[in-house]
């Protein structure tokens, strides 16, 4: 056997697993229950162009200050899902 084939093999070994992971991955349900609340927070301040300091979303608490430790994130994750949708960004 020679050395050439060996690694042939090892590649197409190495790009099968590599495969079926991002598949695997692709096809997995998000595990954030928030996830739909962190893309509406993303959304409103990518188009207010202000971090949300007020709670927007919710009924009982409609704009009491909120402390939005994640809005970096939300904001990142809104601009993956505006890229690519559901399967680029989760």
């Amino acid at each position: 056997m020679s050395r050439f084939s060996t690694n042939k093999k090892t590649e197409s070994l190495f790009l099968a697993v590599v495969m079926l992971l991002v598949f695997s991955i692709a096809t997995i349900t998000p595990a954030d229950n928030d996830m739909w609340w962190h893309l509406r927070a993303g959304d409103e301040m990518w188009h207010q162009g202000k971090i949300i300091l007020h709670d927007a979303f919710s009924y009982t608490r409609a704009g009491a200050l909120w402390v939005n430790a994640f809005w970096l994130s939300d904001i990142g994750l809104y601009g993956l899902w505006k890229l690519g949708g559901f399967l680029c960004g989760f």
